[in-house]
């Protein structure tokens, strides 16, 4: 993840006034992936990816594909 500009076979969009650019070549990386900018603690904001193949996240607990210390 990074700053560009789109080149001539991106996908270039904007989602909420963010513009995004995709490489082509990672396009089918990212079907059905979310990308969300959230805030973990006061002022700690953090983009996340959540994968639509994961298992949604329990309670007490996280979900498939992350790894905790939660024990």
């Amino acid at each position: 993840m990074g700053f560009d500009t789109a080149r001539f076979d991106d996908l270039a969009l904007a989602c909420e006034g963010v513009g995004l650019v995709v490489d082509e070549a990672h396009r089918a990386l990212l079907a059905g992936l979310t990308l969300d900018y959230v805030e973990f603690e006061p002022g700690d904001f953090r983009f996340i990816f959540i994968n639509p193949n994961d298992a949604p996240p329990t309670a007490g607990g996280c979900g498939g594909g992350c790894s905790c210390d939660k024990r």
